[in-house]
């Protein structure tokens, strides 16, 4: 059960799943799917305006190839609003459908037609938007070019704030770079700013002295450690960009304030259509959710402890305690899949000798692809010359049937194709454990499922790996 209030469900960018991000589209379609409120992006444009647009430039979500092809790639800053005004922003969505929802169905053949009149809005007509429809709207400034260092940008979106008369509880005012929310607190200390961090994917996040009130932080680099810490120090927290259902009811229930996410649909669960993705997102996907992917890495990990010490007691315990505390059953019941698994491998090695191949092998019949990963690879690195070529095609091979259970066909084909040529080339290394063929069978395509590589072949053979 979610315990936060509204305004919790905040549609990034718009409901930009079902709509062109950044338009009026966008916008209404959050409204009508459910949203409570908005995030968009304010720019400025050479002749001072404010708009709403995410990117540098307008190559992504524009025809500025067509309408300006000589200066498709110039900085956001660099065009006046008479030229932003000839942009259509909407066509990119319908001829690529980036969400893949117009292929699914959630968004009508007459929805995408009217794509093409989308244009790139002006925040003052926003602003009049959300207060005509009682929406929350989280305003985040981009950063300034250093042409403009005098235009204070800040202070240009209070004023339209105030232009608009928006309550103070119906909008904040977010942003990467902190001297802005430094300058929107010297303007004005009673508007709400958020703190955004967590841009960078390779570093940690920065909360800084935890300055702010409010922090938007990444929810791909949020840990319980963070938030209880954040808490401690008084701070309340949203996150971004919050895709999966499980996790927004799991985050929402334990504490934080909003979410803002792609699918506002999933969380208000309106239409049909968003019914059935909910449906959909219940699922343990290790490529779109972290809690995912934790689960599998760490039980992974654990697996292999218990196989160096000769005991079941690492990986139990890493089990009980994801489970314990898994808020959907999608996760308990990998983890007990997995246990089911990890024990019959783990019985069997009891009766016999096994080298590391051998054990890739039991585990690839058990459809442990993951754990044949793991387990190969630190051999793999040690490895030289031929060997290290096929550990390196055998961890691809394990690596397709990873992909295609994650539901991605097309990756997994490519790593097929990369493995083909060397197993073939260097079967001897194989042949004696398996049945070759069968693999190089399955791998051929069109992909197959993944085939019995110990089951049912007859005087396997101990081979020369560590």
């Amino acid at each position: 059960m979610i315990s936060a209030s509204p305004p919790f469900n905040i549609a990034h960018r718009g409901a930009r799943s079902l709509a062109p991000e950044n338009t009026m589209t966008a916008f209404r379609k959050a409204l009508e799917v459910g949203a409570h409120g908005i995030e968009s992006d304010v720019r400025i444009s050479a002749d001072g305006r404010l708009i709403l647009h995410h990117d540098f430039t307008f190559e992504r979500t524009t025809d500025i190839a067509r309408v300006f092809p000589k200066r498709k790639s110039q900085p956001v800053h660099t065009f006046d609003w008479r030229e932003i005004s000839r942009l259509n922003a909407g066509s990119w969505f319908a001829e690529s459908d980036p969400f893949a929802t117009i292929a699914t169905g959630e968004v009508s053949p007459s929805e995408v037609a009217a794509f093409y009149g989308s244009a790139i809005p002006l925040l003052e007509e926003v602003l009049v938007f959300v207060r005509e429809h009682h929406l929350f709207f989280n305003i985040e400034i981009k950063p300034q070019p250093a042409v403009g260092a005098a235009f204070d940008l800040a202070a240009h979106v209070i004023k339209q704030v105030e232009r608009a008369r928006l309550d103070n509880d119906s909008f904040s005012i977010s942003s990467f770079d902190h001297q802005y929310l430094r300058r929107v607190k010297e303007l004005r200390a009673d508007i709400e700013v958020n703190a955004l961090i967590g841009e960078n994917l390779a570093r940690p996040q920065d909360w800084g002295d935890y300055e702010f009130a409010v922090y938007n932080a990444n929810v791909d680099l949020i840990d319980m450690l963070q938030l209880q810490k954040a808490w401690r120090h008084g701070c309340r927290v949203n996150l971004y960009t919050v895709n999966q259902l499980a996790q927004m009811q799991h985050y929402l229930e334990i504490g934080v304030e909003k979410v803002i996410t792609d699918y506002p649909q999933l969380l208000s669960g309106q239409t049909s259509a968003a019914k059935d993705f909910l449906l959909q997102s219940r699922r343990f996907q290790p490529f779109a959710d972290r809690l995912s992917r934790d689960i599998r890495n760490d039980l992974a990990k654990a697996f292999a402890v218990s196989l160096a010490k000769n005991s079941q007691t690492p990986f139990r315990k890493v089990a009980m305690e994801y489970r314990a505390s898994a808020p959907d059953s999608c996760y308990r019941d990998y983890i007990d899949n997995r246990l089911k698994r990890y024990s019959r491998v783990f019985n069997h090695m009891q009766t016999l000798q096994a080298d590391t191949l051998r054990l890739a092998l039991m585990l690839w019949d058990e459809k442990l692809f993951f754990e044949v990963h793991e387990i190969l690879e630190p051999v793999w690195l040690q490895a030289e010359g031929n060997t290290r070529l096929f550990l390196q095609a055998m961890i691809r091979a394990a690596g397709c049937y990873i992909k295609r259970e994650a539901g991605y066909p097309e990756p997994a084909a490519r790593m097929a194709a990369k493995a083909l040529p060397v197993l073939e080339a260097n079967r001897d290394l194989l042949d004696g454990h398996t049945d070759t063929d069968r693999l190089i069978k399955a791998l051929t395509p069109p992909l197959s499922p993944p085939p019995l590589l110990l089951t049912g072949i007859s005087h396997p053979r101990q081979g020369n790996l560590p």
